[in-house]
């Protein structure tokens, strides 16, 4: 029996001596993993996880303050699916990234080929086009309601009352209010495409355009055979961006419409805000931000099947 705890003792000190070398070893990853881990699971997994809870819930503020929170299993996800508001935010949404995503890769591969150049005055000009990436969406949206004011107080609207045009109600128009929002993304978001697409254009070696020049290709044949096609990874990358984004849209439409008019402006994320903390209904928002979740997986699954594939410069 002594021998028999003996042996436990020194098994005990050994652990105890290894974990104590361990940290002398290590204590400066421990130290600086450890908030990085809390941080991550107390304000990124947590709440995940019971937001997926309270999809199956009837939590809300009044529920929670009257002891009638309890669970409802799929009754929000049936009442998100049979909602008229929700298939209409979602055309919205879908009308968005139609506007915004096609616009907003273009215009940044755009400004990113044509500051691909070793010339004087390059680097201002590319933090010129960079600048409305690192501007407060609060501020730029501040600018486009001065600018689409819809008395004659407005930019447009007086540069038109100058030619004898009668002003034109930009936010109160259904059929305006959503392109003039995407210019307004397009504004924030091309800057930092240009510095993505730029990045990937400066990847590609140059021998391999060089090579091209010397076969007799000119500029549009080279960037539409060699370059675009060397780019699939960065157009992908900037593309999935991109769509997440648009879905995501919410801090100029809180600002500029809230909504409106009429609810053309009304996007999912919206919605759930709309529905989560104005109305109190945090059982159903959770609901429609997992089923945002899931159209949003579907349609980067799809983008990736599309433009998966890798390339080798080799």
């Amino acid at each position: 029996m002594r021998a028999d705890n003996l042996n436990v003792q020194l098994v005990k000190r050994s652990f105890i001596v290894g974990i104590a070398k361990s940290w002398k070893k290590n204590y400066m990853a421990a130290i600086v993993l450890i908030p990085v881990t809390l941080h991550f699971l107390i304000f990124s997994l947590f709440p995940v996880i019971f937001g997926l809870f309270t999809s199956f819930t009837n939590f809300s503020f009044s529920n929670l303050a009257n002891g009638k929170w309890r669970f409802i299993g799929i009754s929000n996800w049936k009442d998100v699916l049979s909602d008229d508001n929700f298939w209409h935010s979602l055309w919205v949404t879908l009308k968005y990234t139609l506007y915004y995503v096609p616009t907003v890769m273009v215009l940044g591969l755009f400004f990113a080929y044509i500051l691909n150049r070793d010339m004087k005055g390059m680097r201002f000009f590319r933090s010129v086009f960079f600048l409305p990436t690192i501007t407060s969406g609060i501020v730029l949206a501040a600018v486009w309601k001065y600018l689409f004011a819809g008395d004659e107080g407005g930019v447009f609207n007086s540069l038109m009352s100058i030619i004898g045009l009668d002003p034109i109600q930009f936010w109160g128009d259904g059929t305006m209010v959503l392109p003039i929002i995407a210019s307004l993304g397009v504004y924030m978001g091309a800057g930092s495409l240009m510095v993505y697409f730029l990045g990937g254009i400066k990847g590609i070696p140059t021998s391999i355009h060089e090579s091209a020049l010397i076969d007799g290709a000119g500029k549009w044949r080279m960037f539409y055979k060699i370059t675009l096609p060397l780019l699939k990874p960065t157009v992908l990358y900037a593309l999935i961006l991109s769509t997440i984004a648009s879905f995501q849209v919410f801090d100029v439409i809180n600002i500029l419409t809230l909504g409106g008019p009429a609810g053309e402006s009304t996007t999912i994320a919206y919605l759930i805000y709309n529905n989560g903390f104005k109305l109190g209904q945090l059982g159903y928002a959770s609901a429609v931000s997992y089923i945002l979740f899931i159209i949003v997986g579907i349609v980067t699954f799809i983008q990736f099947k599309w433009l998966g594939a890798g390339v080798s410069y080799e």
